[in-house]
């Protein structure tokens, strides 16, 4: 499997660097890179497999950036983008006050 394939399937993850030792993978909602020491491009995919399993219903904030779950039996719904209510109306008030002093 391509890279193409990992970027088009799995758009959480990135690898930044591949080599024969192993990969960096970089997670797109934290920032946080984990390195893997793998033998070929297949082992790293398995790793890339599990991460998705793992994180599938965990979302980070888009007002504090905190990691939470989504989805069933989470407490909130599958495409929340906010931990809290709290959070979602600090960063929508944020979001138009800045609006407001741009115009």
């Amino acid at each position: 499997m391509s890279e193409r394939f990992v970027a088009t399937h799995v758009r959480r993850w990135r690898i930044e660097e591949q080599d024969n030792a192993g990969a960096v993978i970089r997670d797109n909602a934290t920032g946080r890179a984990i390195s893997v020491i793998a033998d070929n491009a297949r082992d790293v995919l398995m790793v890339l497999a599990a991460l998705n399993r793992v994180f599938r219903n965990k979302r980070a904030c888009a007002h504090c950036g905190a990691m939470f779950e989504a989805g069933r039996g989470a407490g909130r719904r599958a495409d929340a983008k906010f931990c809290s209510d709290e959070h979602r109306v600090a960063f929508n008030s944020l979001k138009r006050s800045n609006h407001e002093r741009a115009e």
